[in-house]
């Protein structure tokens, strides 16, 4: 069990999640997980028995169906276009939110390493980073990783590449998805609430601290030993 009764001093790293925890995009989740469905019920799929998964989980569960045919069409590569011009085209107008460059910024002078850990892609990332220079010294995207968030492996080889130990490594995100990552990963769990500010915004994967937003997260490091 952490201790949570104050911040722990002695994290060697900080991997953060990054739509809804350090920029904000206008990402149509909802209108992309329907083009997804919509291109499994052309490859003729039944997309209600799909509905119930996320939507990289959609794309896994879809390609791994239609690797019975003998040619398996490239639905993956078909899906994987949809979504990367959703994304791109929401960066363009990527924001940041109050506080993360100025947070990312001071984690790295006081010596702890910073990684941007998200399922978004390597593409539209890049794109969100040349207009919010958020400072860091890694990016892992899905692009990067055989399986993402809320799989352990995403969080896992980032703290692989830092050499860091996972139960010195905090991760920071605005989803369950991102804390349930973090537990199974064996790390400290931070949630922001600029997703969803209400109490059971996280009732399904609670996390160890619990902060208003990005900009909070200096203020929680800095609080007295209680």
């Amino acid at each position: 069990m952490h201790d949570t009764s104050r911040p722990p001093h002695s994290f060697q790293a900080f991997l953060f999640d990054l739509d809804g925890t350090l920029i904000r995009t206008p990402i149509d989740f909802a209108g992309m997980k329907r083009s997804v469905l919509d291109l499994a019920r052309r490859y003729g799929l039944d997309p209600d028995a799909l509905n119930r998964y996320d939507i990289l989980g959609i794309i896994e569960e879809a390609e791994r169906q239609l690797e019975a045919a003998p040619l398996p069409p490239p639905f993956r590569a078909e899906a994987e276009r949809e979504l990367t011009r959703c994304e791109q085209e929401a960066a363009s107008v990527a924001e940041e939110l109050p506080g993360a460059i100025e947070a990312l910024t001071v984690l790295r002078a006081r010596g702890c390493a910073v990684g941007i850990v998200t399922r978004n892609c390597r593409a539209g990332v890049e794109r969100a980073l040349s207009r919010v220079p958020l400072p860091h010294d890694l990016l892992l995207t899905r692009n990067d990783v055989r399986r993402t968030k809320p799989d352990p492996e995403h969080l896992l080889e980032a703290a692989r590449r830092f050499e860091a130990p996972p139960e010195r490594c905090a991760m920071v995100g605005d989803h369950p998805m991102d804390m349930q990552a973090a537990r199974a990963a064996g790390m400290f769990a931070i949630g922001v609430q600029t997703r969803d500010p209400s109490p059971d915004a996280f009732h399904s994967s609670p996390p160890d601290v619990l902060l208003p937003g990005i900009g909070d997260l200096l203020t929680w490091m800095s609080a007295p030993s209680s």
